[in-house]
């Protein structure tokens, strides 16, 4: 699938969540480029890929920029289990786009954790702003 361009509330709404839909019973391969994703009306993310398979459950999730700016993974374990990544190295358009905060301005994050399903995880998330890091838990 591809799209030109769309915002990051639209986009949201079309996130795959399979896991709600209990008639899902195949396995699915989807892949999505978007050339621009807008996150606010100063920051826009561009060729976009979103990856993922799923078969009652995530296998494998990947969305990234052509720049790296922004990067989400579920990447499964040898263990069985699946981790998430997350990093952007613009942190406070990340939490403005979230609806965390719109008082961040710049800084980069990194993010690790434990993925289960979309409404059961454990993510660490680190901020570096300037010279200082902040550790947040979500």
């Amino acid at each position: 699938m591809n799209t030109n361009i769309i915002t990051f509330d639209e986009f949201k709404k079309f996130f795959p969540k399979p896991q709600k839909n209990s008639r899902l019973n195949k396995k699915i391969n989807f892949n999505w480029e978007i050339a621009e994703l807008s996150v606010s009306d100063e920051y826009s993310l561009y060729s976009n890929k979103l990856n993922f398979t799923y078969d009652k459950g995530f296998e494998l999730l990947t969305f990234y920029d052509s720049k790296k700016d922004f990067e989400f993974s579920i990447l499964p374990n040898l263990n069985g289990d699946k981790q998430l990544y997350l990093s952007a190295r613009n942190a406070g358009q990340f939490f403005y786009a979230q609806k965390i905060t719109k008082n961040m301005i710049g800084g980069a994050l990194i993010g690790k954790g434990d993925f289960r399903r979309f409404d059961d995880y454990d993510l660490t998330i680190k901020v570096k702003i300037l010279a200082s890091i902040k550790k947040l838990s979500l």
